[in-house]
């Protein structure tokens, strides 16, 4: 699988999908994640310049195909939708954006390989 880990100081979760593509930038493959990058309104770290954010980890199965192809893969394409709820209601509107606000991603693999003689 491939792990996302984010940090978001912007007052919006997202759903994500990951796109594997080859050296000419073609698609070929994709996967998404049934976790959400949550909101900084749902945060409660803080940095030396009091920003606050949340931090989320993401889990992005890998199909069998994909890693049969995994030599093929030279960019990785993240791809988000963004949405901006109350956290008291839930409902989406409008969300002050705080001053110095960021969004940090890592991704990593999380693969178990096994040679065949």
């Amino acid at each position: 699988s491939f792990i996302l880990d984010v940090k978001n100081a912007f007052p919006y979760n997202g759903e994500v999908a990951l796109y594997f593509l080859n050296e000419n930038k073609a698609v070929i493959g994709s996967t998404t994640s049934t976790e959400k990058i949550e909101s900084a309104l749902y945060g409660t770290s803080i940095t030396l310049n009091n920003v606050v954010y949340k931090t989320s980890t993401l889990e992005f199965p890998i199909s069998k195909t994909l890693v049969s192809n995994i030599n093929a893969i030279k960019y990785v394409a993240i791809s988000t939708t963004f949405d901006s709820p109350n956290p008291v209601t839930g409902v989406n509107e409008k969300q002050a954006i705080q001053e110095g606000a960021f969004l940090g991603v890592l991704l990593k693999g999380n693969f178990n390989l096994m040679n065949k003689y």
